[in-house]
């Protein structure tokens, strides 16, 4: 929020090249500063290509896609902040995508009761939580940077003192709901995991009561369950069987050389005449 009225108070206190752009640079009127726009609430500067965005009149942010005339005379910091300015706007780019696919692949996850899916999806919620923390991070090192470090134009270091008297900066409603956002983004991503296990959980606990049912001995003889389910398998509780040698054919047959009436003997492991 600029206070112009301050400010024409105190032009005559203004550099010469500040006060031949008084009425058109954005610097001496009450902005708001996006990612990429800056939008005007009250009055607008002469001359700026302004055009209206969302009942807002708004224009793109100049430094953040300078001509290549500009960034010739930009030293260190500067690049630096420009590629940190383009690789905050990326990372929120690619948390959202991914935050748009983990929303497919949960609704897909709870519908078919999916452990896997759901823990996928918990994933991916989490894993454009990193790259919006990642943003905001470079947000405020970017904002530290125009403040505190960069002492050139149009940066806050360099500006008269009347201005920065003027000039009261402030967080908008964009960034609590960004924070807020991530906020919500990590309780979701905690929640599906819990869902995860307890899919999971119930599955098993679901697996084990059909397979146990196979252990009951009412699913062998048909009757009710006895204590002799758990008495163990011995000769004395096996069911009733034949012999051997008792079959009611005659049995097995003796062994070779043993017959009673034979009138051969065994002569050296071989049947001979007697």
């Amino acid at each position: 929020m600029v206070d112009r009225k301050f400010l024409i108070e105190r032009k005559a206190e203004l550099d010469k090249k500040y006060e031949r752009h008084f009425v058109s640079d954005p610097l001496f009127y009450s902005r708001n500063q996006g990612l990429a726009h800056l939008c005007f609430p009250d009055l607008v500067p002469n001359s700026i290509g302004s055009y209206s965005k969302f009942g807002s009149v708004c224009i793109t942010s100049p430094d953040l896609w300078p001509d290549s005339a500009q960034t010739q005379k930009y030293n260190g910091a500067q690049m630096q902040r420009l590629w940190m300015q383009r690789g905050m706007i990326c990372l929120f780019i690619v948390g959202l995508c991914v935050c748009v696919l983990a929303l497919g692949v949960g609704i897909v996850g709870c519908y078919r009761r999916s452990p896997k899916l759901v823990g996928w999806t918990a994933m991916m919620f989490l894993l454009s939580v990193l790259f919006m923390i990642f943003g905001m991070l470079l947000w405020h090192y970017v904002n530290y940077m125009e403040r505190k470090v960069l002492d050139m134009y149009p940066f806050y270091q360099d500006w008269p003192r009347s201005l920065k008297q003027a000039t009261r900066i402030t967080f908008g409603w964009s960034y609590i709901v960004c924070w807020v956002g991530i906020g919500c983004s990590a309780f979701t991503a905690f929640l599906l995991w819990l869902s995860r296990r307890a899919i999971r959980d119930e599955e098993e606990s679901l697996y084990e009561q059909k397979h146990a049912q196979y252990l009951q001995q009412q699913y062998y003889g048909g009757g009710a369950p006895s204590d002799k389910s758990l008495v163990p398998l011995t000769a004395a509780t096996l069911p009733p069987h034949y012999g051997y040698g008792t079959y009611g054919y005659g049995g097995y047959p003796a062994y070779y050389g043993q017959y009673a009436a034979s009138p051969y003997g065994l002569y050296g492991g071989y049947y001979a005449p007697v």
